[in-house]
């Protein structure tokens, strides 16, 4: 680790820890300080005007629908005037590397994701959306007989090289852990932690989706315990992965660890929809109910 890698390290780890007495002094108001994150959807931008009616405050898109970090600028160009002109808007986006794109493994190509990456994140400053979630579950799926402790620093090692782009442009990246069902690798909002405080660069924070914390039935003190490195926070029933309802999951006991940190991010449904059984209205207001009695 040479000097400036040192010094990095530090700022990242004293940044930290400003942080976490920030959210100290902050725990015992923020129950009462009447925050209310900012709910959005993961819904396409055809869906925008009915997402508005039914009470959501921005969409959740996707890095390779937006951004087409692998077309002619002339391409970005374009779905950058239709996000100006939608009724509500995209603050953030997910998808961040394609499935193909390794970036652990024998086949990792750090070069060629990079390139997407970095395409990706200027375009995000570009269009002035400040939260990419990085889940890509294919991505950094390690192949079996692969190194576990191998792929790990392979991962590592690419979340150090594209940080510094992401701050460049005014974007947070955000790690998403994904059940096992979807990648063998990072699978918790604690193992994520971990990884992200490896990296130690402030652009490269955490996602809590607690859709996929109930799969793993990893319990609300994860999200205390990760504290201030959490910034992006997903939903959805647990099981069917559908629009949460009332009558359903129950996510107050995580809510409520959310307000303890003094979580100030916002919360997006990502999650199926089944005509008859969910409406985007109900779905949006149970939310906000369920963060209100939390």
């Amino acid at each position: 680790m040479n000097q400036q890698q040192q010094w990095s390290r530090r700022d990242f780890l004293q940044r930290m820890a400003v942080a976490g007495a920030g959210v100290a002094l902050l725990r015992t108001a923020s129950a009462a300080d009447g925050f209310k994150p900012l709910v959005g959807v993961c819904r396409g931008n055809k869906d925008a005007a009915d997402m508005k009616t039914a009470g959501y405050e921005f969409l959740e898109g996707n890095v390779g629908g937006l951004f087409v970090p692998d077309k002619p600028e002339a391409e970005f160009e374009k779905n950058l005037a239709q996000l100006k002109g939608l009724v509500i808007p995209v603050l953030a986006v997910n998808g961040f590397l394609p499935g193909g794109m390794k970036i652990v493994g024998p086949d990792a190509n750090h070069d060629a994701a990079a390139k997407y990456a970095e395409n990706a994140l200027r375009r995000a400053g570009v269009a002035n959306i400040k939260t990419i979630v990085f889940g890509s579950g294919g991505a950094r799926r390690i192949p079996e007989g692969f190194d576990a402790a191998k792929a790990r620093d392979q991962f590592i090692a690419f979340g150090k090289r594209i940080a510094p782009a992401a701050e460049k442009a005014g974007v947070t990246l955000a790690l998403e852990p994904l059940n096992r069902k979807e990648t063998n690798f990072i699978n918790s909002v604690t193992e994520g932690a971990a990884i992200v405080d490896a990296i130690a660069h402030p652009a490269f924070r955490l996602h809590a989706d607690i859709y996929h914390m109930l799969q793993e039935d990893e319990q609300p003190d994860a999200i205390t315990q990760a504290g201030a490195r959490i910034v992006h926070v997903h939903v959805a029933q647990k099981g069917s992965r559908i629009a949460p309802m009332p009558g359903g999951t129950d996510f107050r006991p995580y809510f409520k660890a959310l307000k303890g940190i003094a979580y100030r991010g916002k919360v997006s449904l990502e999650c199926g929809w089944k005509k008859g059984e969910t409406d985007p209205a109900k779905a949006c207001a149970f939310i906000r109910e369920q963060w209100a009695t939390a």
